[in-house]
């Protein structure tokens, strides 16, 4: 579907259940006041305005993206634009939180470098605690399709040296993504 659902289940005698299937992020916010509003009203409470709409989610308080992307390009000119563009699409203002995980480990390309360090921010800051947490909810790498028997792998490594897997986790874990796409040979 390319457009959200909020279902009231009061013709289905539920009448205290509502229902929401999502389908953007960028709608996250718009989706959820009508739903609050909605709530409210078979509540017959009034509501106040939220003030959600006038905070920018973590990360986001950015008042000129071009004029901020030129800083961050020139700041951090020892790293591919792309990669930087990237990071600061994904993380925002947040972006050197990413960055702290970086090495100068030479022995890898730099988008694997990025790749790691988001796989580190992402078990030490935002808590990802499986192979899915990652490829699906904390980086971009799942989100268009199989990244690759390649990247699941080194994604896995990663987590498991951080999380202290043995092999078997390691290879459950990798398992357990392709399992989430069903329709690929």
């Amino acid at each position: 579907s390319k457009h959200y659902r909020i279902i009231d289940h009061s013709k289905d005698s539920l009448d205290h259940f509502i229902s929401v299937i999502p389908v953007k992020y960028t709608t996250a916010r718009d989706v959820s006041q009508k739903v609050m509003d909605g709530v409210f009203n078979k509540m017959n409470i009034s509501s106040s305005a939220s003030c959600t709409a006038h905070f920018p989610i973590f990360g986001g308080n950015i008042s000129d993206w071009e004029s901020f992307t030129r800083d961050c390009l020139r700041k951090e000119n020892h790293l591919p634009s792309d990669l930087v563009r990237s990071l600061i699409k994904n993380y925002g203002t947040q972006y050197p939180a990413v960055l702290k995980y970086l090495t100068s480990d030479h022995s890898i390309s730099s988008t694997l470098s990025i790749l790691r360090a988001e796989i580190l921010h992402g078990i030490h800051e935002e808590m990802a605690q499986t192979l899915k947490d990652i490829v699906f909810r904390r980086t971009e790498i799942g989100t268009l399709g199989h990244p690759g028997n390649a990247v699941l792998e080194f994604c896995a490594t990663m987590m498991g040296q951080a999380l202290d897997w043995d092999q078997s986790r390691i290879q459950a874990e990798i398992q357990s993504v392709e399992d989430s796409y069903p329709f690929i040979s």
